[in-house]
């Protein structure tokens, strides 16, 4: 009986043993794939912050001359898409405030260099963010 209870124990020890070893391979595999996923957000946030710098170098070739009116403004920013959209509405409540705030000239339409300080100052948010 004594035999027997000692087998049972190292038994019992050997499966204690082999489910926490169980245990830290799986806590270490959900830590690898909380870091790889963050880095995977990370690389997601700077392919973003890249698109709208490329966008807004493609902007002069759009508008040389004129600027963008209001009713341009959304649409241009319809085309950065609706996470810019929400990054226009928290950071100046909504487009056409965002329009006023930007239109430094005052003459109504938006320049070049205006949206670039648009665009430039919201990269360096989301940049410090990652």
């Amino acid at each position: 009986m004594k035999a027997l209870a000692g087998k049972q124990a190292q038994d019992y020890e050997s499966f204690v043993r082999q489910l926490t070893d169980s245990l830290n391979r799986h806590e270490k595999l959900i830590g690898d794939f909380k870091r790889e996923n963050e880095e995977l957000a990370r690389n997601r946030k700077k392919i973003e912050i890249d698109s709208y710098l490329a966008l807004a170098n493609s902007f002069q070739y759009w508008d040389q001359k004129v600027g963008l009116a209001y009713d341009e403004f959304e649409s241009y920013l319809e085309m950065l898409g609706s996470d810019f959209d929400a990054i226009i509405a928290a950071k100046f409540g909504n487009k056409e405030a965002a329009f006023k705030k930007l239109d430094a000239d005052n003459s109504g339409s938006l320049n070049v260099t205006e949206l670039r300080f648009l665009l430039n100052e919201i990269v360096v948010e989301q940049d410090a963010k990652l």
